[in-house]
């Protein structure tokens, strides 16, 4: 028996592919599996590049009232390597980690800005 496990890494695709999955029908799931916590990916469209669309997640996830939902923000806007998303906005807003989720950041030096830019005041809660 455990209280509840915790799903690391889902889609739930809300916003824009409500149609494959909504942040409702996600944490329906996870509870029905035993699950009360899970963290979601950032590839939703507009993708969670900014603190606007961390809030509508967080603020989706309380309407449903079932598990918690913690957004992952993406790590460069549009997750496309180019330029880094608004991490501290998205720390304000409720993010609890970065990630481009399956993208490979292009370059070292835009990790390393990622990595002091989430150090200085540290997403990790």
């Amino acid at each position: 028996m455990a209280p509840g496990f915790i799903d690391m890494h889902v889609h739930l695709r809300e916003p824009g592919q409500e149609y494959k999955e909504t942040i409702a029908s996600g944490a329906a799931a996870a509870v029905a599996g035993g699950f009360t916590t899970v963290c979601a990916m950032p590839n939703t469209n507009p993708i969670n590049d900014n603190g606007a669309v961390t809030r509508f997640v967080i603020e989706q996830a309380q309407r449903a009232g079932l598990a918690n939902v913690f957004p992952i923000g993406a790590i460069t806007k549009n997750s496309d390597g180019s330029e880094l998303a608004e991490m501290g906005e998205m720390k304000d807003a409720g993010i609890v980690a970065v990630s481009d989720d399956g993208r490979p950041v292009p370059s070292a030096g835009m990790m390393q800005r990622a990595r002091w830019s989430t150090r200085a005041d540290s997403i990790c809660r």
